[in-house]
């Protein structure tokens, strides 16, 4: 990451790269609203479980990618 500030505005890039965007991420502010301590079991603590793929994960992203990426779909799923 540079060190020069980010700019507002919208972005294209893949999603790899988004959910490794030093930014809060709309969840990320559910969680904190909820308690610091919330945000940081689920996305800071060294020691916490892996983020297990769920069904309902699974379809929240392809749902995610038919409305805001629908040229990306047919590839992805």
């Amino acid at each position: 990451m540079s060190d020069h500030p980010i700019e507002p505005g919208i972005y294209d890039m893949p999603d790899e790269q988004y959910f490794d965007f030093p930014a809060f991420s709309n969840s990320d502010l559910k969680l904190i609203s909820r308690s610091p301590a919330h945000y940081w079991a689920a996305k800071r603590d060294p020691n916490r479980k892996p983020d297990n793929d769920t069904p309902a994960k699974q379809a929240g992203r392809a749902f995610h990618c038919a409305i805001l990426e629908p040229e990306e779909f047919a590839n992805r799923y």
